[in-house]
């Protein structure tokens, strides 16, 4: 108990007037604090509450992503061979097949190895890739295959550079390290699969070519600009080649020394035999060579110019050639009859000045008549203009005799070794032979993908069959997991009863629109996957009493084994047309699910719906609309079809757990929203101390003026008393 100490010495009226105080601010404190805690207690819960459904939708989510492709079909495999995997059930029909894989195909490996580390220096220049056909040394350029340069600039020509630079080119060509030993590294190359994409690599150092003026004919001079020459760093021309072509005509200058300056490289190319018969004039420009092209020729073919190989042979020339009275004769020394190991494993390549030819060695040959042979069996030999025959440690290259003092040849050999030649698979199929130039095959059966991964011994049994049994339990599994998200929707949502108490998200509007949108979702028609919508009930999705959902198994399996291509609508979004001329693709999930019409004009324009397409040549697509993301393409004799855009029960479900789970999504923003009302509920706590301190200041200074009055009040008193007192006295004297 609180002691007022005015009102013990009997100054005051007597009350505990702190006591009072006190009692009269709690009066007023108690209520509002009571139902803040109250709020702010209910918006913990439903914070707690919003977290563990956050977290039962990501379980979901994660759960789901298992049945992800799902088909209800069964693969068997009596070996490991070959893999089969069901890609499109719709196209798929029960099989059983004999495999006997002969030869899996292979990417062709070249490797090029001698490198002290990642960081060594490989050289500045133009590797060129083509591609096609190796036989007997002669290769073939796959026309359906697109070769390319890659250039490596100086100051990044460190192997790992390199390795990097190809990468990025999108040839085809995967480059890697490989580390031999501390000392040894090699880069290795790889093609793409089959016997068509084996690689041919030429390469030199080769000058940037810029166009500056477009030639215009019989008015104004095509000009081409060689960068790359600063008059003060020509150095790179010291034991080089240059070579300059202008489509037709080809001139080759040899530099035993750095020219003093860029003046120099152009008197030697001018002052050149063969020169007049090149289609452009040569100036020196701004650290550059400046081609100018006949302007009667207009638009003529970019200049090639480049820097031939340090590695190139050399090559002496014994004898003057006179036109039609003695032919040229060129000696390549370095190739000694009991010595030529260093064609194991490397690329000859030769070069008139006009064609070329490369001869590869998968070993060291016998002797330097050996080499001769493989050169002139070579297709292609016949268009070089000399003969090569076998002089002492020496190739022996003479000339045609009618054309005279004709330029040197290019003599030089590429350093690789091939570690592995392209080949095709080679399979048969129940005794029928197939070749494909890739391991994974999809057009052998439709709606599977097979995958040789060696090759067999004996006859490999690969069969596939619509299974129920499994599709049933894919589809309980997919059931559990709905109930699962359902029944804690259920628990956090309950309005309570008699006896029991309500969940802690009763009455929330989120969580009431999560379980309805849910109940939606399941009880929706699914479109797009064939004329007919297809629905959960007709799989047995029953709901019993208890609102939970189960599978009936017989009217799953009657109708599973009737309608097997329907199971693909819960697992397996797919876009698919009528017409085996036409493939169809989605990307993206913008789009709106059903059957659609395409169709192709007279003119070759395409529409879906009412959206009509872009197209390029025979490829058509759509970025907006109902089917936004839709690509097609058709092949000849195409025409108008139907269009099945499904989007799978699964897929439908993970869009709308993506949107719920989102940091932007719909629980982020109701936690963000209740921890802004729970700092507001905060505030008001501290406000409404501040007031209660108020109030009691203003209850002391009214209690403090009651009891100064009282007090005065009894002074007063006890003055008139003892004034009484005295009077009295004073009347009995």
């Amino acid at each position: 108990m609180t002691t007022d100490y005015i009102n013990m010495l009997n100054a005051g009226s007597g009350l505990n007037t702190k006591e009072i105080i006190d009692s009269l601010v709690e009066a007023e404190r108690v209520p509002v604090e009571t139902l803040i805690t109250k709020k702010t207690d209910e918006i913990e819960v439903s914070i707690s509450s919003f977290g563990t459904l956050k977290q039962n939708f990501s379980d979901l989510e994660t759960n789901m992503s298992g049945l992800d492709g799902i088909t209800g079909m069964s693969i068997s495999q009596s070996g490991t061979s070959v893999d089969a995997e069901v890609t499109d059930n719709t196209l798929f029909s029960e099989f059983s097949s004999d495999f006997e894989v002969s030869q899996i195909a292979t990417e062709h490996t070249m490797v090029f190895d001698g490198f002290a580390s990642e960081l060594a220096s490989v050289g500045s220049g133009t590797i060129t890739f083509e591609f096609g056909t190796w036989s007997n040394g002669t290769f073939s350029v796959n026309s359906d295959a697109t070769g390319g340069n890659v250039t490596i600039s100086s100051g990044a020509d460190t192997l790992a550079e390199v390795k990097a630079s190809i990468n990025a080119a999108g040839l085809g060509v995967t480059a890697s390290i490989l580390k031999q030993s501390d000392s040894n590294y090699a880069l290795v190359l790889k093609s793409q699969e089959g016997e068509e994409s084996a690689m041919r690599i030429s390469m030199g150092t080769s000058k940037t070519v810029s166009q500056t003026t477009t030639g215009v004919l019989n008015t104004t001079a095509e000009v081409q600009s060689v960068a790359g020459f600063a008059s003060s760093d020509l150095s790179s021309l010291n034991g080089k080649t240059l070579f300059l072509h202008d489509g037709t005509n080809s001139l080759s200058v040899d530099f035993s020394s750095t020219p003093s300056n860029l003046a120099a490289v152009v008197t030697a190319i001018t002052s050149a035999t063969g020169y007049g018969d090149m289609d452009f004039a040569v100036v020196a420009g701004t650290d550059a060579l400046t081609l100018t092209y006949n302007s009667s020729d207009g638009n003529v073919e970019l200049a090639q110019v480049s820097i031939l190989p340090s590695s190139s042979l050399a090559v002496t020339q014994t004898t003057k050639g006179v036109a039609s009275s003695t032919a040229e004769v060129q000696s390549v020394a370095g190739f000694t009859a009991t010595d030529i190991s260093s064609l194991n494993g490397k690329t000859l390549f030769l070069h008139d000045g006009t064609n070329s030819l490369n001869v590869s060695f998968s070993s060291t040959p016998a002797n330097l008549a050996a080499v001769v042979t493989a050169i002139t069996s070579a297709t292609g030999y016949s268009d070089l203009n000399f003969a090569v025959s076998a002089g002492t440690n020496a190739l022996t290259l003479t000339y045609n005799s009618s054309d005279g003092d004709v330029e040197l040849a290019d003599v030089g050999y590429l350093s690789a070794t091939e570690t592995v030649t392209a080949v095709d698979a080679n399979l048969t199929i129940d005794g029928v032979p197939i070749t494909r130039t890739s391991n994974i095959i999809s057009d052998l059966i439709d709606g599977m993908t097979l995958t040789l991964n060696s090759t067999t011994s004996s006859a490999e049994t690969v069969s596939g069959s619509f299974d129920s049994d499994s599709a049933y339990l894919a589809f309980s599994l997919f059931i559990d997991e709905i109930n699962t998200i359902k029944t804690s929707l259920d628990k956090l949502t309950d309005r309570g009863g008699l006896t029991t108490d309500a969940g802690p998200l009763a009455g929330d509007p989120l969580a009431g629109y999560f379980k309805n949108q849910l109940g939606s979702i399941l009880n929706a028609s699914i479109p797009g996957f064939d004329e007919e919508e297809i629905y959960l009930a007709y799989f047995g999705f029953e709901t019993q009493q208890d609102g939970s959902f189960v599978v009936n198994q017989d009217t799953f399996t009657d109708y599973f084994e009737t309608n097997p291509a329907h199971f693909s609508a819960f697992f397996n979004s797919r876009v698919s047309a009528d017409s085996a001329l036409i493939s169809a693709s989605m990307i993206g999930d913008n789009y709106t699910a059903g059957v659609y019409s395409f169709v192709i004009d007279d003119n070759g324009n395409g529409s879906v719906g009412d959206t009509n397409l872009t197209n390029t040549g025979n490829i058509y697509s759509s970025l907006s609309g109902d089917v936004s993301g839709l690509f097609i393409e058709t092949q000849t004799g195409a025409d108008d079809t139907t269009l099945y855009v499904g989007r799978s029960l699964l897929d439908t479900l993970s869009s709308f757990t993506s949107q719920i789970l989102s940091t932007s999504g719909d629980i982020a923003d109701k936690v963000s929203d209740l921890n802004t009302s729970l700092l507001d509920y905060q505030d008001d706590v501290v406000a409404l101390d501040e007031r209660m301190v108020s109030l009691k200041e203003r209850y002391n200074e009214q209690f403090g003026a009651m009891e100064a009055a009282i007090a005065n009040m009894k002074s007063t008193e006890t003055t008139i008393t003892n004034m009484m007192e005295a009077w009295k006295g004073s009347m009995k004297n």
